[in-house]
């Protein structure tokens, strides 16, 4: 049983992208400090989401998922490395 446990609670994380390649899914299972480490993060993210002009919030999933993104936003800028998030766009000159 002991084996069975620890071999089960390994950190793992998936990306898979859509077909269309215009987003995806991410799963996957974190234990211990680790996953309280990213819950606490993504809540406190989710908690400053601001509400819509409507003056309603976005669901509790939606929320967290701009968490998500706005803390993969600030690693990327504070990389030691900004060309791996640089985007470039290419214009013709004639216009």
């Amino acid at each position: 049983m002991e084996r069975h446990r620890k071999r089960r609670e390994v950190d793992h994380v998936r990306l898979s992208e859509n077909a269309e390649g215009t987003g995806g899914t991410i799963r996957g299972e974190l234990f211990g400090d680790r996953f309280e480490r990213v819950r606490n993060a993504l809540e406190a993210g989710a908690s400053r989401v601001p509400r819509r002009d409507d003056g309603s919030y976005e669901s509790g999933d939606q929320r967290v998922a701009v968490a998500l993104d706005e803390l993969a936003s600030a690693a990327i800028a504070a990389d030691a490395d900004p060309d791996r998030a640089t985007v470039v766009i290419h214009t013709d000159a004639d216009r």
